[in-house]
């Protein structure tokens, strides 16, 4: 006999109540009945949110809309259950190294946020759209059948520092030691987990990089501490296939690498305790054009000299993403597309401000000194 876990049975039992909901006719005819013939294939399960997950995932995408209007009608679901529960199929579909099934997933937040600017009779224009966009490619590529994410084991804690081990199984292009390291950090804690992905995301300056990691994060206030080390993941792996790409490719390691422990190391910067050293307006100008007008390794170290002398994260911060918009505001292609310098600096330079923010401070002074290298004039978008 079969035994059945049980997150496995109420997951079972969310499916039955969304089936019953919707109808036996149209579960059918979406392909939401159950299936226990044969093996139960290993999978990761999402508990009260995996109905709707495997909704998302299975619902033929042109009858989708019309049945999410019709649930957030009835009041069955709202707009952020439903979301939370497209991150955790894009998740699981994708696990961060499917180009188009990042960018969906990075689309959610912005989605949110618009959502919730927008008057209630249109507030789920924009959410509907990236629940579209995300369902559509989950088809295209296979849907359930050809997941990606499946549940992983912790290794044991490492005898050093948690953070190092993660960056050098990333370094290594492991992807099964990295996973296995990430998930004893997430046992301990999701903030420890959090703070220790760091160490990889610092190795390079790439926007998807960075926005991926900040968006999985701004995603879990509403899929749950227990679904956040999911979503988390996705970096995790996105750092070890950049790194099999750039081997590949027989690129040298980034010049960020260098940089940011020699600036540690010169600024005393390993524990720092955070200023809070308010810039006025000249001050906080010129600091952005230095982040704009230097090299990156020169936009790096005038980041760690501000903050070793105490200017607060938020000015600091503020200065990167004010040479962000100059980058954006005097680009002289005339480019509108989003994949030009200015929005991918721009970007990049929230990601690393709200990286900084939650983070430890050591983390966070090195998220800015990171975010200046990548947003100056010679910095990789």
């Amino acid at each position: 006999m079969n035994s059945m876990s049980r997150r496995a049975f109420l997951a079972d039992v969310g499916r039955g109540m969304l089936v019953a909901s919707i109808g036996g006719s149209v579960a059918a005819d979406l392909g939401l009945g159950w299936a226990h013939a044969g093996p139960a294939r290993e999978t990761l399960d999402f508990g009260e949110l995996e109905a709707w997950a495997g909704l998302l995932q299975e619902t033929p995408v042109e009858r989708l809309q019309s049945l999410l209007v019709d649930k957030l009608r009835s009041g069955d679901v709202d707009l952020d259950r439903v979301l939370a529960a497209a991150a955790l199929a894009n998740a699981r579909q994708f696990g961060g190294e499917d180009y188009v099934g990042y960018h969906a997933l990075m689309a959610m937040t912005p989605a949110r946020v618009m959502a919730l600017e927008l008057p209630a009779t249109h507030r789920a224009l924009p959410i509907l759209k990236v629940l579209y966009r995300n369902t559509d490619h989950i088809q295209k590529n296979g849907g359930r059948a050809h997941e990606v994410l499946r549940p992983v084991e912790a290794s044991p804690t490492p005898a050093g520092d948690p953070a190092l081990a993660l960056r050098a199984t990333t370094r290594a292009a492991d992807r099964e030691a990295a996973e296995a390291v990430f998930a004893g950090s997430a046992r301990r804690s999701i903030d420890a987990a959090y703070d220790d992905l760091q160490y990889a995301v610092h190795d390079d300056t790439e926007v998807h990089r960075v926005v991926l990691a900040h968006r999985a994060w701004s995603m879990i206030e509403l899929v749950g501490r227990d679904n956040a080390h999911t979503l988390l993941r996705e970096s995790v792996r996105f750092c070890v296939d950049a790194e099999k790409r750039r081997v590949a490719r027989g690129r040298p390691e980034p010049e960020i690498r260098r940089v940011l422990p020699a600036l540690l190391d010169r600024y005393v910067l390993h524990e720092p305790k955070l200023g809070q050293r308010k810039l006025d307006d000249a001050a906080l100008l010129e600091l952005s054009e230095t982040l704009y007008d230097e090299s990156p390794a020169q936009a790096a170290e005038a980041a760690a000299a501000a903050l070793a002398a105490g200017v607060s994260i938020e000015d600091v911060g503020e200065a990167i993403s004010l040479a962000a918009t100059a980058l954006e505001l005097r680009d002289r292609s005339r480019r509108v597309h989003g994949a030009c310098s200015g929005v991918h600096a721009s970007d990049s330079a929230n990601a690393w401000r709200g990286i900084a923010r939650v983070t430890s401070p050591r983390n966070g002074v090195a998220s800015l000194i990171v975010g200046a290298h990548h947003i100056s004039k010679g910095g990789r978008y």
